[in-house]
């Protein structure tokens, strides 16, 4: 509960500001005690209370005002809002607030009271589900101001740090209005690649948004050993946060996936605290049927999932022959998954060769004619001078020729002739 400030707070202050300042969570000329109670909340306290001024909460909000003040067509009171009114109608009301955490509470009444809003202490964990919650309750109570304070917030703070709470929320809140938001998430998922997946939060997401995830998954856009690996992360820890949590030095991602497959196989003997194999099950039905059977080598997918002895028997015999189709149309996936057969350098410098071979042995085609082929090959016309003088110059050096030739022919003909006459004699 609150306590009275200073004495000179109406002479001290300089604005409004100050003078409300001073009457948060204040009992001073104090009409209310709010109660706000939320029991799934797992990030701090579940119940707190505060003191409140209906002036106050009528002033930020037209829901409040309705609340305290009711008129006839006013705004519709939600339901959780509870108000037990003092006896006889003076004195001391009690506001309930269930659902919405003390903490989002508590920022909502800094800004009634204080103005106070601050986009950089919501970029964490914790501080972003505080966002949401305190996106929601401003939404509901017509806090138009608060409510566009918090949405600009969300969408200037995203990150890959605070992409699994903004799925979560986005799809929780769908029917409020969170498509833009839900789209930037889709964007920023699929930019992560194996990140998404390996990343600590990932663990976070709820059963509606892993399945919202792996679904909308691009083929090939991510390891498939990786992807199964941190499934059976993601579902062990919403059976138990602290099993498998560390070992050996590695931590979430890093443990290997033949560590988790061992531990559901203790947990399927029921060797794990008082789990059952049903207890793990509803979580591994929620996403084993979408993670990407086909992408995976033929080599990891029995080395890691046949050997496992964690899929069902059907799903398995499914898997298992997806993945042999695949090696059927390229033997390369033996040992490559779809993952590495598409991003792998060697893979690509190959496919590029090959196709900068086919282009140097390829002849040359066009769509021209030959004569205009033949002509456009040929150098650019000469004056029809110069083109004179070279057939003249031609015809000079023919006569030359000829004249050299029947000169020598001369020359040898006396001699031939006296050959001849010796002969005969």
């Amino acid at each position: 509960m609150g306590e009275c400030k200073r004495i000179d707070w109406q002479a001290g202050a300089t604005s409004v500001r100050d003078r409300m300042d001073h009457l948060f969570n204040n009992p001073d000329m104090s009409d209310l005690n709010i109660v706000a109670v939320d029991e799934l909340w797992s990030w701090g306290q579940t119940v707190k209370d505060f003191i409140g001024h209906k002036l106050v909460l009528c002033t930020a909000s037209p829901v409040f005002h309705q609340l305290f003040f009711p008129k006839e067509n006013g705004p519709e009171i939600p339901k959780c809002l509870q108000l037990t009114k003092a006896p006889g109608g003076s004195g001391t009301s009690k506001l309930e607030i269930e659902g919405v955490p003390p903490i989002a509470v508590e920022n909502l009444l800094e800004y009634c009271y204080k103005d106070r809003f601050d986009r950089s202490d919501f970029e964490n964990g914790y501080s972003r589900n505080l966002l949401w919650r305190l996106w929601h309750i401003s939404k509901v109570l017509q806090m138009n101001h608060l409510f566009e304070l918090c949405s600009e917030a969300l969408d200037s703070t995203m990150c890959e740090e605070t992409v699994f709470w903004d799925l979560n929320y986005s799809l929780d809140y769908h029917e409020m209005g969170t498509d833009q938001i839900k789209y930037k998430v889709s964007q920023l998922t699929k930019s992560l690649d194996n990140q998404l997946y390996t990343h600590p939060n990932f663990v976070f997401l709820d059963q509606h948004s892993v399945r919202e995830l792996l679904g909308k998954r691009l083929h090939s856009s991510s390891e498939p050993l990786i992807v199964f690996n941190n499934v059976l992360r993601w579902a062990l820890f919403q059976l138990d946060r602290t099993i498998l949590e560390e070992m050996d030095d590695a931590k979430g991602a890093d443990i290997p996936v033949t560590e988790r497959s061992k531990m559901i196989n203790k947990i399927r003997q029921e060797k794990i605290k008082d789990y059952t194999f049903s207890d793990i099950s509803k979580y591994l039905d929620l996403v084993l049927d979408l993670v990407p059977w086909s992408e995976f080598s033929q080599h990891d997918f029995l080395d890691s999932v046949a050997s496992a002895d964690v899929l069902p028997k059907d799903m398995l015999l499914s898997a298992s022959i997806s993945v042999m189709e695949e090696v059927v149309k390229n033997p390369e996936r033996l040992n490559k998954s779809a993952y590495l057969w598409t991003n792998d350098p060697n893979t690509v410098k190959s496919e590029l060769n090959k196709a900068m071979d086919t282009f140097r042995t390829k002849p040359v085609q066009s769509s021209e004619p030959k004569s205009e082929q033949l002509l456009s090959s040929k150098p650019c016309p000469r004056e029809k001078a110069d083109i004179k003088a070279k057939l003249e110059e031609a015809r000079q050096r023919r006569l030359l020729m000829e004249n050299s030739r029947l000169s020598k022919n001369l020359e040898q003909e006396p001699t031939l002739q006296q050959s001849n006459l010796l002969l005969v004699e």
